[in-house]
């Protein structure tokens, strides 16, 4: 035993895991230290119960291999990132079979899926995976023209969380291999994410069948997604309706994207923390976001509200502004979007009134808003703000109207630290000089008209670490 391996057995055994760990790039050294001590192949099993690695080249997968095959059945947990360049993916053909893993992620690989030794053989033998609680495949190639992920996921009824997304090439293979009579038989899901490539359409683009989701009454984490970081040419346009039975009442988290959503679906999800909508829509032509500000009252748990409602249709007159209060029913906000909609005039009164503390709210996103005539939205008034959520950090406004006043009040929020205004509607330069005032400021971005004397006034702005100016 070398000097090294001495003094490494000779640490207590907090340090020397973490040592250990500290080896997990090197799998081989760390196979050739745990060889030389009992104490050390101990420490290693504990060390690398969970192995992570980043940026992976074949040959540290191989290692990792390697020492997977004399170690493995001590590893709970596998998660391995590729490189970001497609051309540079690392391939994963076959784990060992001696895993017993509960958790198993894979970030840009090409996984080469067979007959036979299909997922199973990625994963090991059957048996091996009879623990798997968690499976993550993001931004890989799959090759899986066996549906050997469907025969992984038939015997996998303890599987807690799934998440499949990004996955650009074999997209039909996929949906073959995740059909939806196999998914609703993974009951103990708690997890379920895909993204906008892997909805189950058929052939034809026909609407979605999400009816599996009825099934899994223990789901409390629900994303239908869109990858953003993929290649347009890659991305696919879902058409899928969300009824009132396919969501769980104990949803904590809930994204969707270009989803028909039904009236009264929403309704009773009283224990959402995460609310996402992107560019959804009510199956009721009449019912305009009728169907979304009802239950949004009744949400008194949300911490995180996104809603990007694009396709708006129906009489908005019907709606009146006071109905829009529902947008800050949650007093436990933190983060606040909307965008892409129409919202009545003199809306904001109601989303921000006086007398509504919005504490832990800090950060406030609110684009591309329209009135029913077509004209740009206000601002939310600066006094409102400062005296509804004084715990403000960030501000992001685009292609809304403002006024050097409006922008003067913003002061009152001494917190505040990043400020985005993009295309803004009526400016005419000047007022970027109240900007200035804001003298909290580490992160700005400005993309509107501009003065020099109003530019001058930037200067002024002594903690900024992030500038961005241009019209």
């Amino acid at each position: 035993m070398s000097s090294q391996h001495s003094l490494l057995v000779q640490l207590p055994e907090a340090c020397l895991l973490a040592v250990l760990r500290c080896c997990a790039d090197d799998l081989q050294a760390l196979f050739s230290a745990a060889r030389a001590h009992s104490r050390l192949y101990h420490a290693a099993s504990l060390a690398l119960d969970s192995i992570q690695l980043t940026d992976t080249h074949q040959h540290q997968l191989d290692g990792m291999l390697l020492y997977l095959a004399t170690h493995g059945q001590h590893v709970g947990s596998v998660n391995l990132k590729g490189f970001a360049e497609y051309e540079d993916r690392t391939t994963i053909r076959q784990l060992p079979p001696n895993l017993q893993l509960t958790s198993l992620q894979l970030d840009r690989f090409h996984v080469q899926l067979q007959p036979g030794d299909g997922f199973q053989g990625v994963l090991g033998a059957a048996a091996s995976v009879a623990a798997l609680k968690q499976l993550c495949l993001r931004n890989c190639e799959l090759h899986d023209r066996h549906r050997s992920l469907a025969a992984l996921l038939e015997l996998r009824t303890v599987l807690e969380h799934l998440s499949i997304t990004g996955v650009t090439l074999g997209l039909g293979m996929l949906r073959a291999s995740c059909s939806t009579d196999v998914l609703q038989q993974l009951q103990c899901l708690t997890h379920l994410e895909f993204d906008e490539a892997v909805t189950f359409q058929g052939p034809t683009k026909a609407p979605a069948t999400l009816h599996f989701l009825q099934a899994l009454t223990r789901l409390a984490d629900l994303r239908l997604v869109q990858e953003y970081d993929r290649p347009r040419s890659w991305r696919e346009s879902t058409d899928y309706t969300i009824t009132a039975d396919m969501l769980s009442d104990n949803l904590t988290r809930l994204e969707l994207f270009e989803a028909h959503i039904e009236t009264g679906a929403l309704a009773g999800k009283t224990l959402l923390q995460h609310l996402n909508l992107r560019r959804c829509a009510s199956t009721d032509i009449a019912a305009g976001t009728a169907y979304l500000l009802l239950p949004l009252q009744h949400m008194q748990q949300l911490t995180h509200l996104d809603l990007n409602v694009s396709h708006i249709v129906g009489p908005q007159a019907t709606i009146p502004a006071a109905a829009f209060s529902a947008l800050t029913a949650s007093s436990g906000l933190q983060y606040l979007r909307i965008t892409g909609t129409i919202l009545p005039e003199g809306v904001w009164q109601h989303v921000f009134p006086a007398g509504r503390q919005l504490p832990r709210l800090q950060e406030l996103c609110v684009t591309y808003i329209s009135h029913p005539s077509g004209s740009p939205t206000q601002f939310p008034e600066g006094s409102r703000l400062v005296s509804c959520c004084p715990g403000l950090q960030a501000l992001v406004y685009m292609r809304l109207q403002y006024s050097a006043g409006q922008l003067a009040a913003l002061r009152g929020l001494t917190g505040l630290h990043k400020l985005v205004l993009r295309e803004v509607e009526g400016s005419t330069g000047g007022e970027i000089g109240e900007v200035g005032q804001l003298t909290g400021l580490r992160r700005l971005t400005l993309c509107t008209k501009h003065t020099i004397e109003g530019s001058l006034q930037l200067t002024k702005l002594q903690h900024l670490t992030s500038l961005d100016y241009s019209y």
